[in-house]
Order: C-alpha cells, then structure tokens, then sequence
C-alpha cells in the first residue's frame, strides 16, 4: 500500500532527525579529539621550549607519558612502562633509559617504583612510574640546572676557641731580622657580618672605610 504524502513526509523527517542526531555524535568525538591534539601539542612545546632539560631527559618523559596513556595505571597510581619498550621504539638505549629514569626521579619529575616479579622459572624487575604534577600540567617549568660552584669549596671561617664567634680581625706584621724595618702592618676583619673585608695597613682606616 502507498504511503500517503504526509506519510512520506514523516518518515522523511525521522530520517533526518536520526541522521542529525549521528552528525550531533561525530561534532562531539571529533571535537574531543580536536582538544586532545590541542593538549598534546602544547606539552610538546612546553617540554621542547623547556632550556634546561636535556635532549635524552625531554624524550623519555615524551615516552613516558605517550606509553602511560595506553595503559591501565594501577591502585597506587604507577604504571607498568618496560624500559626496553622505550629504549626500541625511541632510538635510546636500554642503559641510557635507565639513567634518564634515575635522573628525572631524582629530579621529582617522576615516582618511580622497582618491583621484582617472579613466574617461577625467573625473576623479573617491573619499572613502575607516575608522571608529577608538573611533568603532567607545566614542563617548562621542571628545573635541571646544576648550580656551579666557582672556585671549588668555600673554607670555613675560623672561629674564637673561647666564645664561638666569627668575628675576628688578623694581624700580619713583617720585620726585616737584619736592620728591624716594618716592612708591612696589615689587619683585616674577617667575620659572617662583614660582606668585604675592611683593610686597615700600617694602622691607618681611610675615610671611605670608616664611612
């Protein structure tokens, strides 16, 4: 039997509102999608802008975090990520992996957890991570500057043997033995309140000194 024209009219409009309602669906995925690339995008560049972090250090948290979101982190939140898995398909080594591992936990870029595991026939050791904060939401921000020590380890001033204090003045004074010349006086304050030493040679403080 023929539909009527305002039967076929009906059955059209459903046809359009279930196929509105497909595209409605799409929008949405494709949406979502469009903001994870988004998100993705600009941790790369935080991580890549990142100055102080070295290059090995930027692609094993690269690898971290890309190998962590395929999987199923556990309980405590740490995830089960093989380092011969990033050492293969990053272009590392399997020695440098771990070492950049051990820096970037040091670094408390990372919680990281060694467990051994056994099947009965060998012993197993599970690299178990959780990327920080920071790692996850700013990684231009993870410091890995090494402050420089210039000229070695700083001595220790002396101290009185009678009363602790820091706060002491030095005397050199240089005799000839043969005629009994001063051939120097100097005195220097030396002490944890004294950013620069105050000189005072041959017993005279100049008048920028004493300002």
């Amino acid at each position: 039997m023929a539909l009527s024209r305002e039967e076929e009219l009906e059955a059209r409009v459903r046809m359009l509102e279930a196929r509105c309602a497909t595209l409605e669906k799409e929008r949405d995925h494709y949406r979502g999608k469009f903001k994870e690339c988004a998100l993705e995008r600009a941790w790369i560049h935080q991580t890549m802008t990142n100055i102080s972090m070295p290059e090995r250090e930027k692609l094993t948290l690269y690898a971290m975090r890309y190998e962590s979101q395929n999987k199923t982190p556990r309980k405590d939140g740490l995830t089960h990520i093989s380092s011969s898995d990033i050492a293969g398909k990053y272009g590392l080594s399997s020695d440098a992996v771990g070492k950049s591992l051990k820096i970037h936990n040091e670094k408390g870029v990372i919680d990281r957890k060694l467990e051994k595991e056994s099947d009965g026939k060998k012993v197993t050791t599970l690299n178990l991570v959780a990327l920080g904060e920071v790692a996850q939401k700013n990684p231009r921000a993870i410091d890995f500057s090494v402050e420089k020590k210039w000229g070695g380890l700083r001595k220790k001033n002396k101290t009185c043997e009678h009363c602790g204090s820091e706060e002491l003045i030095i005397h050199t004074e240089i005799i000839c033995t043969q005629c009994g010349a001063q051939i120097k006086n100097e005195w220097k304050t030396i002490g944890e309140n004294n950013s620069e030493e105050n000189n005072v040679s041959d017993g005279i403080i100049s008048e920028e000194e004493t300002e």
